[in-house]
């Protein structure tokens, strides 16, 4: 499973089963370090960035037509780095193409 952290909207790495390509939420180091000191407007934030990817997950695993440079000019808004917007992109991507594989897929 690709693991994300629920508050920076970053990849934070993999866990078992490897094989399932679903995301799973945890918090990052640097997070997890500044927690204590959370305050509304950061969760608010991150309730949209969160929005954010999950509409960035629909339009590629149904195939929408994707406006690459409004959907990255968006992600950059928000504070989400380009790297983590590729992997926004390209992980639902990689879990259909895994679906493919799979018997009855």
């Amino acid at each position: 499973m690709i693991r994300w952290c629920s508050f920076c909207q970053r990849y934070i790495g993999e866990k078992e089963p490897f094989e399932d390509y679903g995301i799973t939420h945890g918090m990052c180091e640097k997070c997890g370090e500044t927690a204590g000191s959370l305050n509304k407007a950061f969760f608010q934030k991150t309730n949209t960035v969160i929005e954010y990817f999950r509409k960035l997950k629909e339009y590629v695993s149904l195939g929408s037509p994707i406006e690459v440079e409004k959907i990255i000019k968006e992600g950059l808004e928000l504070g989400v780095k380009p790297e983590d917007i590729a992997i926004g992109m390209i992980q639902p991507l990689l879990y259909e193409i895994a679906k493919c594989g799979r018997p009855g897929g």
